[in-house]
């Protein structure tokens, strides 16, 4: 959402999880963080953190409950 943008919310979770993680779990050897190729904020955001671009991944998504499309070969617990 727009209006929440700019703000430094994104910033301030993203720090704010990486310090419990490393406070309560002194196992933990790496942290791993997916975001959308369009946003580029949040991308530079994990860049300053020191966070790499491991790997890019492509993905979608459509309603196909409200489409009606395959929804005769899902099982109706699929579709709720």
């Amino acid at each position: 959402m727009r209006e929440h943008r700019d703000h430094g919310l994104g910033v301030a979770m993203k720090v704010a999880n990486r310090w419990a993680v490393m406070e309560r779990h002194l196992e933990v050897r790496s942290i791993s963080t997916r975001n959308a190729a369009e946003n580029a904020p949040m991308i530079a955001v994990n860049d300053e953190m020191g966070l790499p671009i491991v790997v890019h991944a492509a993905s979608g998504q459509r309603n196909i409950a409200r489409s009606g499309r395959l929804s005769a070969e899902l099982p109706p617990a699929v579709l709720a």
